[in-house]
Order: structure tokens, then C-alpha cells, then sequence
């Protein structure tokens, strides 16, 4: 009853929760919120909030600060996260991160609607040209036809990225340092505050710099948890889970950032589906009647 005389265009179902899309782009969510699926914690303006949250009743999706303006392209579920797709490519997701299925580096859940476009779709370069940087700057084993990158490499990307989130986010940082810099007991030099200072610039104006030139997310799908998505230059990405090899990129390792999976990219009309803990990429054929009835008529002859 509370969607009654609502112009419902498309829905998705996670483990416990339900997402439904009215047109005008807004999002309805219901159903388990432990981890943010939902991405609206009304529970949290309760005195006392409940051990498990959840919706018995649909709710509006929380975007922060605020949703792109149009249409609602498509939403897809994992178990325990929310994926949103924009008409303009812009990729918002909330929910479990642990897995990093959100492609949120940092590994922690989203509460509220998160735009994740400028990590989805900083892909611009070739497949060739990717395949290549990716031999050169993860060390990759180049007798195999997909790049498999080493825990070692891994790691020290893990390490970069987390380098880089204390840069954008800490703004603290900087006014702690003003104050103590000509404290004899400050934790860091002059010199040293000051490169800190030109690299966070520098990563700023290089993430705002990727998302003009970035490509666009034409479709998404989800697995339990982890998350693929199809680019506007043929690239298909994925992030999140690969323990059982779900990401197609030839190892098991977790990914908290959307890497290219070589195997399914650059097929032109390529579409993406996945299962709890695997994905497929596949090109819809389409049966004329005529074929379709030339076929009844051999089986029956």
C-alpha cells in the first residue's frame, strides 16, 4: 500500500532487502538495514536505536549531500549492499564495504547513498594500454594472458590507497600542523608538511581531472559481494570479493578498487549478470520469427 499509485520502474532484491525505483528518480528501499543497505538510518534519530535495524515499510533512499538531477538508469543488489545507476553515469552505492564490493577503498560500510563515480569510471586507455601499465606497475607474471598482480603489489596498493584517503579526508591535518609548527615536540617537520600539503593537491586535482575525462557506467550487476560494471569504452570493471575467482582476474584476492577484467572487455554489446559468487558476460542474441519458425518445423518433421 505505501507504493500505491506509484509509477514503479524497476526493482532489485538483495539477501533481506528490496529496492524499488519510481520514476523521477526516486529510490524506495525496505527490509534489513544493519549495514546501511537501505542508505537511510532513520532508526539512528531513535533515544534508543534497535540491535537490528530495519524497515518493515518503504523509505526513501538518503543520498549525501544530494542526488544527481534525471532518471534512475538501473539498481542492482548485493547481499548486503545497494548499487545506483544515474541516465548521466553517476554511480552512488551504500551498504556493506567490508568486502570492499563497493569500491570504497577504505573498507568501511556506507550509511548513506555514496558517489562512487570518479573510482568506477577513471578508466579512459585501451585494454592493450591498460593490460601493458598494469604488467609495468604491478609486476605482473606477462606469461599469462591475464595480468595476475602478486600479493606483494597488492599490498603496496592497499598502502597507497589508504595514503591517498588520509590526504582527501583529513582536512584536520593541516590546521594541526599550522598550530604546532613551531612547536620543538611537533611530530613532523616544516618540509615534510609542506609536501604533504602539494601531494594532497596534486591527488585532488588529478581525481578532478579523472572525473572529466572519465568514461561512463552503462551497467552494473551485483554478486553477494562484489560489484561489475560496464564502461562506455568497452572496459568492463569489477571490485570486491574473489575468493572463489568471482572478479575474473586471475587470483582470489580481495579488490578495494574496480580493476579491468580483461576476459570480458572491448565485446561490443557485451551484458553483465551475476551469481552469489560469480559473473558471467554474454551477448544477447535475438531469434527472428522466421528462424524461430523454421526451427518448430524441423523438431516436428
Amino acid at each position: 500500500a505505501a507504493l500505491a499509485g506509484k509509477e514503479i520502474v524497476s526493482i532489485a532484491c538483495g539477501s533481506e532487502h528490496s529496492v524499488a525505483v519510481e520514476r523521477g528518480g526516486v529510490v524506495w528501499v525496505w527490509g534489513r538495514n544493519i549495514h546501511g543497505q537501505l542508505g537511510n538510518m532513520a532508526h539512528q534519530l531513535h533515544y534508543r536505536p534497535p540491535d537490528f535495524p530495519k524497515e518493515a515499510t518503504p523509505v526513501k533512499m538518503v543520498f549525501d549531500p544530494l542526488p544527481p538531477p534525471g532518471e534512475v538508469r538501473q539498481v542492482a543488489c548485493g547481499r548486503d549492499h545497494t548499487v545506483v545507476l544515474f541516465e548521466d553515469g553517476q554511480v552512488w552505492g551504500c551498504g556493506h564495504n567490508f568486502r570492499f564490493q563497493l569500491g570504497i577503498e577504505h573498507g568501511q560500510n556506507a550509511y548513506y547513498a555514496t558517489c562512487m563515480s570518479s573510482v568506477w569510471a577513471k578508466y579512459t586507455k585501451t585494454q592493450p594500454q591498460l593490460r601493458q601499465e598494469e604488467e609495468e606497475r604491478l609486476g605482473c607474471d606477462k606469461r599469462n594472458e591475464i595480468p595476475v598482480m602478486s600479493v606483494e603489489a597488492y599490498s603496496r596498493r592497499v598502502e597507497a590507497g589508504q595514503r591517498r584517503l588520509l590526504l582527501r579526508y583529513d582536512r584536520r591535518e593541516r590546521e594541526l600542523a599550522e598550530g604546532l609548527r613551531n612547536n620543538e615536540d611537533c611530530w613532523s617537520t616544516s618540509s615534510e608538511l609542506d609536501e604533504e600539503r602539494v601531494e594532497r593537491e596534486e591527488e585532488e586535482a588529478r581525481l578532478q581531472q579523472e572525473v572529466r575525462d572519465s568514461a561512463r557506467v552503462l551497467e552494473i550487476a551485483c554478486g553477494e559481494m562484489h560489484t561489475v560494471a560496464l564502461l562506455s569504452n568497452g572496459l568492463v570493471v569489477a571490485c570486491g570479493s574473489g575468493e572463489n575467482g568471482q572478479l575474473g582476474i586471475g587470483h582470489d584476492i580481495d579488490m578495494n578498487f574496480p580493476v579491468s577484467v580483461p576476459a570480458m572487455s572491448e565485446r561490443a554489446g557485451v551484458r553483465l549478470v551475476c551469481s552469489s559468487s560469480s559473473t558471467f558476460a554474454y551477448l544477447p542474441v535475438t531469434v527472428s520469427p522466421v528462424a524461430r519458425e523454421e526451427e518448430g518445423d524441423s523438431k516436428t518433421g
